[in-house]
């Protein structure tokens, strides 16, 4: 808004410029908060299908049996970051994962995994995204990527 009305002989926009300094945007103020950084960290969980709307956002926990669903879901999701070097052990086949920060990489050691309808043999690699399903024998799992931020 500009204001044309003089006062004592200088206009209120020259006036009002006057009272505040220009500063260089790239410095930081002498009264300016120390910039926070945000941390994101990202894991991946593997679960049953249909199971993470049984499940409480806080802790994972499934909530009380309402359904047949949810009788057929994991206690607690498989946090694939907990996993570390060792791996799934399934009657049909072992498998490693290596996360990475937007997917996941599942290594057959043993056996076969059906990823997405794909057949993965022994030896083989493929990156999976959060959706995928895995099949092993007669499970059936999902991948699910949790992001979590704070500052």
């Amino acid at each position: 808004m500009m204001l044309s009305m003089t006062h004592g002989g200088l206009s209120a926009r020259v006036a009002s410029a006057a009272l505040f300094k220009q500063r260089d945007a790239t410095k930081p103020c002498a009264n300016s908060r120390v910039a926070l950084a945000v941390h994101a960290k990202t894991n991946f969980v593997l679960d049953k299908p249909g199971c993470a709307s049984a499940r409480s956002d806080d802790t994972g926990a499934l909530h009380k049996q309402r359904s047949s669903k949810s009788k057929s879901c994991l206690t607690v999701p498989i946090d694939v970051d907990a996993l570390g070097d060792k791996g799934l052990e399934f009657a049909d086949a072992d498998v490693k994962f290596h996360a990475r920060e937007r997917d996941l990489e599942i290594v057959t050691m043993r056996g076969s995994v059906m990823v997405d309808g794909k057949k993965l043999t022994k030896g083989k690699k493929m990156v999976v995204k959060a959706g995928s399903k895995l099949v092993v024998g007669d499970e059936e799992l999902v991948v699910y990527r949790n992001t979590h931020a704070h500052a």
